[in-house]
């Protein structure tokens, strides 16, 4: 999903078939971005920040899935959720596994417990800080040293793997496409 994408796009619909993928319910999700504008759109790790006009709403596709900016009348045949918009397109979210969709307000984002403490993202990683985190100790609560250097590197192989699918753009758009898109 990218800012071209979605910016000043608004939200005139939302369509919930699998509300355990949210942390509020699926009335206060769609009470609170219905008619809201997308400003902003960043990414940390594996989630995507999209900033509305009434707060942020928090993608995150879990093990993988689809999200796919298309017409109606061309939605996948599989979908959790649909988010339309005031231009007659509509985003739709398939989750292969794992996924989220949540809502935080502008001033409860620094409290959203699966986003508040995420690690550096990434692409702002130094060579140097990325050196540093080879070399940083391995949580004690992990029981053996094997164990805890897997997942070191396991942390490490997920920055590096972010950090190369994030350079390609994450969607392609599905339905009457126009030159720009194409």
């Amino acid at each position: 999903m990218s800012q071209r994408a979605l910016r000043g796009k608004t939200i005139t619909g939302i369509e919930l078939l699998q509300p355990k993928c949210l942390n509020v319910t699926p009335r206060k999700l769609k009470g609170a971005l219905t008619g809201a504008r997308f400003e902003d759109v960043t990414y940390h790790g594996k989630w995507i920040f999209a900033r509305t006009t009434r707060g942020y709403l928090l993608l995150n596709l879990g093990m993988g899935g689809d999200m796919l900016l298309c017409d109606r009348q061309s939605l996948p045949e599989k979908y959790q959720a649909v988010f339309d918009f005031d231009d007659g397109r509509s985003l739709s979210f398939r989750f292969w596994w794992f996924g989220y969709i949540h809502y935080a307000a502008d001033d409860k984002l620094d409290r959203h417990k699966m986003t508040a403490k995420l690690g550096p993202n990434a692409v702002d990683v130094t060579k140097e800080e990325f050196r540093a985190m080879l070399g940083a100790k391995i949580p004690p609560e992990l029981p053996e040293p094997r164990v805890r250097q897997v997942a070191r590197m396991a942390a490490l192989a997920n920055t590096v793997i972010i950090a190369l699918v994030m350079a390609v753009p994450p969607y392609r758009p599905r339905g009457n496409p126009t030159a720009a898109t194409r």
